[in-house]
């Protein structure tokens, strides 16, 4: 991806520089994997419902009975529409120009251990994949540490989350994990036609964690990535060196696809990088 000085970074990847707005602090607002948004734009979804989200129409399906609820488009400030935000510490990725659709993107990461120091932080681990233009949305599954809009305290929980650039972010229920756990985060292609596909989010084999979402944009920008916000000290990172993405693997129509990872590295005051090593693994580095 070429480097370009007037751009700034979003949690779904660099975006121009003049897309990227600075808002005023606002109680309202809580706090999403995609920045800061205002509540009625937080959307839960239950284990039976998926998700229905265009430009047009935002709705979630209750695939037992197959009725719709419309969203109702809150009033909302300018302003408090913020584009994405900028906590992204560091990640690395990859652009499906295969020409052929990613049908599976699947990480295995270990839980690591508590931050020694506990404040207001709020840590976001997560395997994600985003359309061609990265600033749009994110569909990713998220260990989190901290409180976001879906919940959270002074632990590790897991959600699956789908995050899109005008302001709407959809989770499922926020699971508890413990330190040590072995997640696997992946997410998989359902189905596609007539130029829209619908893909599936979700931590195998932890039930409540599974997002439907349906007829958006094909997905192509994979990533690993180190999310972070209200960090005042080194000390409120996970108190060991790294976390290791492991077992990755991204899967298109044609079958596996040979992934070259790049890296980024935006804030590094206390060490945080993105490194890939020789074996294909990744390390999110805190120190």
């Amino acid at each position: 991806m070429p480097s370009d000085l007037n751009q700034n970074l979003a949690p779904g990847g660099p975006v121009d520089a003049a897309q990227v707005h600075r808002i005023a602090k606002r109680q309202s607002l809580i706090l999403t994997p995609g920045g800061f948004r205002h509540p009625s734009l937080v959307h839960h979804v239950d284990c039976d419902h998926e998700v229905h989200h265009s430009a047009t129409s935002k709705r979630l399906r209750n695939m037992r009975t197959n009725e719709f609820r419309i969203l109702k488009e809150e009033m909302v400030l300018p302003g408090e529409v913020p584009a994405f935000g900028r906590g992204w510490i560091c990640y690395t990725f990859w652009m499906n120009e295969t020409g052929s659709p990613i049908t599976a993107f699947k990480t295995s990461w270990e839980v690591p251990p508590e931050p020694t120091t506990q404040g207001q932080q709020t840590i976001f681990l997560f395997n994600g994949i985003d359309p061609m233009n990265v600033s749009s949305s994110i569909l990713q599954p998220v260990l989190q540490w901290g409180r976001s809009g879906a919940g959270g305290g002074p632990f590790w929980s897991i959600s699956s989350w789908y995050v899109a650039g005008d302001g709407h972010a959809y989770h499922t229920d926020l699971m508890r994990v413990d330190v040590g756990e072995r997640l696997v985060g992946l997410i998989s292609l359902a189905d596609s036609q007539d130029g829209t596909f619908s893909y599936v989010c979700e931590f195998e084999g932890v039930a409540g964690t599974r997002l439907p979402v349906q007829n958006v944009p094909e997905l192509k920008w994979c990533n690993e990535t180190l999310e972070a916000y209200n960090i005042s000290q080194c000390s409120d990172y996970p108190a060991t060196s790294k976390t290791t993405f492991s077992d990755i693997s991204v899967h298109t129509k044609t079958g596996p696809a040979s992934v070259t990872w790049s890296n980024a590295t935006i804030v590094s005051e206390c060490g945080q990088a993105a490194v890939v090593n020789a074996s294909g693994t990744v390390d999110l580095r805190y120190a």
